[in-house]
């Protein structure tokens, strides 16, 4: 089994052009995908591809790159990496600095509480 995405996984039978031009909209915009929609459907396609296989999509998904892809597919891939980007964000905004604090608050306290454990015995 392959780990990165091809396009034999998009069947237009299983996957219609249109919803794939959809989720390249959502990619682009929210994601800043940099997919051009001037380029014909294949060269949007190989655009697709690279940017799924650059943020792990068959790690998101658990995609088995021996099937064809689905809406469903795509949608979980969105889902995912809204929720991935949000952590990030929310891990920048904390700062390297607070969350180096919060890490070493968290283990002085595990070790406080295991050496009263001890004494209590």
């Amino acid at each position: 089994m392959s780990s990165n995405i091809t396009s034999w996984n998009f069947d237009k039978k299983v996957l219609p052009t249109d919803v794939v031009r959809d989720y390249i909209n959502i990619i682009n915009e929210e994601f800043d995908g940099g997919i051009s929609s001037y380029r014909p459907y294949v060269g949007q396609l190989s655009s697709l591809i690279k940017f799924l296989n650059e943020n792990s999509f068959v790690a998101h998904t658990g995609f088995d790159t021996d099937n064809k892809l689905k809406e469903s597919d795509l949608e979980t891939f969105v889902r995912r990496l809204r929720l991935t980007r949000a952590e990030q964000e929310r891990l920048e905004k904390l700062g390297l600095e607070h969350a180096e604090r919060l890490l070493n608050s968290k283990i002085i306290t595990k070790n406080f509480a295991r050496n009263i454990q001890a004494t209590n015995t």
